[in-house]
């Protein structure tokens, strides 16, 4: 019976270990996701897809927001009648991620 056990345990070990090795390391620029970096353009969407890229895949990456302005995010009334009462848009919600870098180059402003 102990070798059953022994051999389960390295049938799983083996199986998380090339769970892992087949998500390889990646790095992208958030202009990959379609941001402008105009400071004109919207690029919310393009860092919410970046987002759910990386969750996606768990993380083992390196998202990379390049020089640019970013316009980003949006503020909606929330209940009417209240005082202060605005809402924000979430601009990027990651969660569950490993081996996961976010890096800002030549100083991108996101407005």
């Amino acid at each position: 019976m102990e070798l059953t056990y022994q051999v389960a345990i390295l049938i799983i070990i083996g199986t998380l270990i090339s769970e892992y090795e087949c998500v390889p390391f990646v790095e992208k620029d958030i202009r990959d996701f379609g941001a402008e970096g105009d400071g004109v353009s919207w690029d919310h969407y393009a860092f919410n897809a970046a987002a759910a890229y990386f969750n996606a895949r768990g993380g083992n990456g390196k998202l990379t927001i390049s020089p640019g302005c970013y316009m980003v995010g949006k503020q909606i009334r929330g209940t009417p009648g209240q005082t202060g009462a605005w809402v924000g848009y979430t601009v990027m919600d990651f969660s569950n991620l490993q081996n996961f870098t976010i890096t800002g180059v030549g100083m991108p402003k996101i407005k």
